[in-house]
């Protein structure tokens, strides 16, 4: 015991030095700290959406599977529904969904085709690719009804940097 007690005391306190790694994190974590981009988030300003907010905005994802463009056109369209936030914010997100999934149609087409030319049994089975753009759609639908301002990796990203949310 006494032993560890003449170590303590022959350390040295350190008050105000600080060591060259600590000196280095302390430059390091500001430019870190820059590079990192901060995820978009919805104002702290932003009322809760309304039942008929959330309706509309879950419907927005939903109509995509059948009649895609129409009704995330019309909530864009009409001054009274332009005007809420909750609305507008999931009509773009629907539209620039719905603009993916067509761009992904058609490149699980030209894999189709090739890939069961290649192997022809796997045609069988590959024509569930073609549903994959179903569940963002599905599940983008079921977070808007639950009031939530949902963050899509990358294109919130770039919808918010080209200034349409």
């Amino acid at each position: 015991m006494s032993e560890e007690k003449a170590e303590l005391a022959e350390t040295p306190k350190r008050k105000g030095r600080v060591s060259k790694t600590e000196a280095e994190e302390q430059e390091i974590k500001p430019q870190i700290e820059e590079m990192q981009e901060p995820v978009p988030q919805p104002p702290a300003e932003r009322q809760a959406p309304s039942d008929n907010d959330r309706l509309m905005a879950m419907l927005c994802y939903l109509t995509q599977l059948i009649l895609p463009f129409i009704l995330p056109f019309i909530v864009l369209l009409s001054e009274e529904n332009r005007k809420r936030d909750f609305q507008r914010y999931h009509a773009v997100h629907a539209l620039s969904l719905a603009v993916l999934a067509i761009v992904y149609e058609v490149l699980a087409g030209l894999f189709f085709c090739v890939v069961s030319v290649i192997v022809p049994p796997l045609a069988c089975i590959l024509w569930t690719i073609f549903l994959l753009p179903l569940v963002p759609f599905i599940y983008y639908a079921y977070t808007a009804y639950q009031g939530q301002y949902t963050v899509i990796p990358w294109l919130t990203d770039f919808l918010v940097s080209s200034k349409w949310l």
